[in-house]
């Protein structure tokens, strides 16, 4: 076997050997993760949770979105703060 095969063996077994490891116990039976909607408090929450519970593509939308718009926010939030405080927000000009 040449050097360089063996250097890649090696490296796939090094990095697949913790899932072999791992994956032993196939006998067992998989989770199933339920959101409990008797304690969501608002609208909001328990729509969530249903949206786990019955959709999942659907709530991977919803937090993706979710993430979005609290990023814009504190972007827009973080820019206002830098300007009470003098600072400005601004493109830079690069030089090459």
């Amino acid at each position: 076997m040449k050097k360089g095969k063996k250097k890649w063996m090696f490296f796939l077994m090094f990095l697949f050997y913790p899932v072999w490891v791992w994956a032993g116990e196939a006998t067992k039976e998989p989770l199933h993760h339920v959101a409990d909607i008797s304690r969501a408090t608002n609208f909001f929450t328990k729509w969530l949770a249903e949206t786990y519970n019955n959709n999942r593509l659907l709530h991977s939308i919803a937090c993706i979105i979710i993430m979005a718009v609290m990023g814009i926010v504190l972007a827009y939030l973080t820019e206002w703060i830098m300007g009470m405080l003098g600072y400005k927000a601004e493109k830079m000009d690069h030089t090459e």
